[in-house]
């Protein structure tokens, strides 16, 4: 089985958004048009050059946001909980809610050659397919034959997707899934033929490509555009500059209109700022197999120390503390879990825990605060911190190599599911090394529930195992993102899931 964890840096709260312009106090609200078109260039910031042109391959929030401005799918991300459509004109669902059938709205590539339905079809089998070996291959295993194509069981001409006319996309499933559209709207679903070369892509979205080198980018409109008229931005400059002092001195000072801003920058001295909440979550993981987390009772120690602590981590701009690991909107019950005495049963023995950790300056921080914590809280027992690089991570995260580690889950499409899922027994994703048939179970019946209510209570049932029952991850924090640009640009989308802004509808005005 070809597949690779997923290590997507990005997370958020569905029906909870924020998103707040801060003007500066000087900022006066005057009659506002819209610039000349030779003005309409927005210069932005990059701490590293995307480096994934292929959708099959490309995890990286980078990658992913160049890859949102130049390419439309069947639907597109909004800075709500909702989904706009985009080259999908209308969708229609049989009875048993495992067919849908997507007509499509006019539109062409660049070139302008016809975007067909075939053209989605082509796309999603090179994805899905088990010779892609993408680590979003598991996205379509809801799709008809997806996981024996994943697996390479079956060849990818069998995935449940068809286009009887150049007009019509068929998506059959092997199981109801009420969220299809929020699915489709993820990168992986782009249109797009195998991509070696940012320069060679062949796309539809608003804008296009002209140069990609070491240092930077450069986009351009793309007049194909089957909604060109709306948007304005005629030039778009990627620069590439990894110190983080420099990027803020270069948005203070004029030379870039857009940054992101992250928690090692002096937010104060960079406004105004666009803010925002983020799927996902960061949180403490057990690997199952470890001999000393073997023992349930110690999982739900160190759970129950962090959960009476997490209101006291130093987080970041937008961050917030929470006890949930599905952060959908529905909080319809609060992780508890109860501790016990069991694990104080060692002989007297110290209890000596290594934390794998991020080699970041945020995460270090965290990591040392967790470390207090739970050595005040828990006598006997030791935290030492062995942060790594996020390469070196994975490798001792896959290999087993670690008892507790601190980790971001960042889904790129809403639901339980793609919370849950990395949990089931067997997953590639379950470092953990976890396996409940409780959890499996619960997770099943809500994959095949068609009723919402239904499907939302079994998948918080099988929450509840993994929190409380088992305690084998303990949530911290939600994560929240901000972007700082120049108040002359109206029109940033920032999305709850997937890349990081979308610019299709910025404009600079006078």
């Amino acid at each position: 089985m070809k597949k690779k964890p997923i290590m997507i840096l990005a997370i958020v709260l569905l029906a909870v958004v924020t998103l707040r312009w801060i003007f500066p106090s000087e900022t006066k609200v005057t009659e506002e048009r819209v610039a000349p078109k030779k003005e309409q260039v927005l210069k932005v910031a990059e701490s590293e050059l995307p480096s994934e042109p292929d959708i099959a391959k490309a995890t990286d929030i980078r990658s992913q946001t160049l890859l949102a401005q130049i390419y439309e799918g069947l639907y597109v991300f909004t800075q709500t909980k909702d989904v706009r459509e985009g080259l999908a004109k209308s969708i229609s669902t049989s009875e048993d809610g495992k067919t849908h059938t997507i007509k499509l709205r006019e539109a062409v590539y660049q070139d302008g050659t016809p975007v067909t339905a075939g053209d989605f079809v082509d796309s999603f089998r090179r994805v899905a397919s088990n010779e892609a070996s993408s680590p979003y291959g598991f996205l379509f295993e809801t799709f008809l034959n997806g996981e024996d194509v994943n697996d390479g069981k079956k060849p990818p001409s069998e995935l449940g997707v068809e286009a009887p006319d150049d007009e019509t996309l068929i998506i059959k499933l092997s199981e109801p899934v009420t969220s299809l559209p929020e699915l489709l709207a993820m990168p992986a679903f782009y249109p797009q033929a195998q991509a070696r070369d940012w320069t060679e892509l062949k796309t539809n979205g608003p804008f296009a490509i002209e140069t990609m080198e070491s240092d930077g980018y450069t986009l351009s409109k793309n007049m194909k555009y089957h909604q060109e008229k709306i948007v304005e931005l005629e030039k778009i400059t990627g620069t590439v500059i990894a110190d983080t002092a420099t990027r803020t001195e270069a948005f203070r000072n004029g030379e870039v209109d857009l940054v992101s801003v992250t928690s090692e920058m002096d937010d104060k001295k960079i406004d105004p700022i666009y803010e925002k909440a983020r799927s996902g979550v960061f949180f403490l993981k057990f690997n199952a197999e470890n001999g000393q987390m073997k023992n349930a009772d110690v999982r739900r120690a160190i759970a129950a120390a962090v959960a009476g602590k997490r209101d006291e981590l130093e987080l970041s701009r937008g961050e917030s503390a929470t006890d949930r690991f599905v952060v959908t909107g529905r909080e319809s019950f609060r992780a508890e879990v109860e501790a016990g005495d069991g694990w104080k049963d060692r002989g007297g023995e110290p209890l000596r825990l290594t934390l794998l950790n991020f080699d970041d300056a945020k995460a270090k921080l965290i990591g040392e605060q967790l470390k207090d914590q739970l050595e005040s809280e828990l006598p006997g027992i030791e935290i030492v911190l062995e942060p790594a690089s996020l390469d070196e991570k994975v490798k001792r995260e896959s290999a087993g190599d670690f008892a507790l580690a601190l980790s971001g889950w960042m889904p790129d499409s809403p639901g339980p599911v793609a919370y849950l899922n990395q949990f089931s027994t067997g997953n590639p994703l379950n470092v953990s090394k976890y396996s409940s048939k409780a959890f499996d179970d619960a997770l099943a019946k809500g994959k095949a529930a068609v009723g919402e209510e239904q499907r939302y209570e079994a998948f918080e049932e099988a929450e509840r195992i993994l929190l409380e029952e088992d305690a084998i991850i303990v949530p911290l924090y939600q994560n929240a993102e901000a972007v700082a640009l120049k108040s002359s640009y109206r029109g940033l989308t920032l999305p709850v899931y997937g890349p990081e802004y979308q610019l299709r509808t910025v404009k600079k005005m006078e």
